[in-house]
């Protein structure tokens, strides 16, 4: 399943989705004289970020694209929605995977919130928050 991402160069975020998220934003670095930061991780897919592109559509950098203006009102925006959702934000974005050495992921589960890898279902890798 597609996550949806949301990154930022300082000035612009970016809103997309990928199967590989770690993979995308190192394709995406190699084109940006800036520095890319992972804010949010999120399920839903294209439907998902169709949404937050709609929330966000007028602070577009460019007509039709997914980057938008990264400033207190779309960050409200997207944090106001993720909350809604229930998803939580990427505080802990951070965390590396001991298998496979990518990203985690919080996930909520019956015994409470763990770190999943964000290459599940390939890494099976998953620890509880301490």
């Amino acid at each position: 399943m597609k996550k949806v991402y949301v990154i930022s160069d300082g000035e612009y975020i970016k809103v997309g989705i990928s199967q590989n998220i770690k993979k995308r934003i190192s394709q995406l670095k190699t084109a940006s004289p800036k520095e890319l930061t992972l804010l949010y991780s999120l399920d839903g897919g294209r439907y998902i970020e169709s949404k937050i592109h709609k929330d966000l559509s007028e602070y577009r950098a460019r007509e039709g694209g997914e980057w938008f203006l990264h400033n207190k009102v779309t960050i409200d925006i997207i944090e106001s929605y993720i909350e809604k959702d229930n998803v939580i934000k990427s505080e802990y974005i951070n965390e590396i995977c001991d298998l496979c050495k990518g990203n985690m992921e919080i996930k909520n589960g019956p015994y409470g919130k763990y770190f999943r890898c964000l290459s599940y279902p390939k890494c099976k890798f998953a620890k509880n928050i301490k």
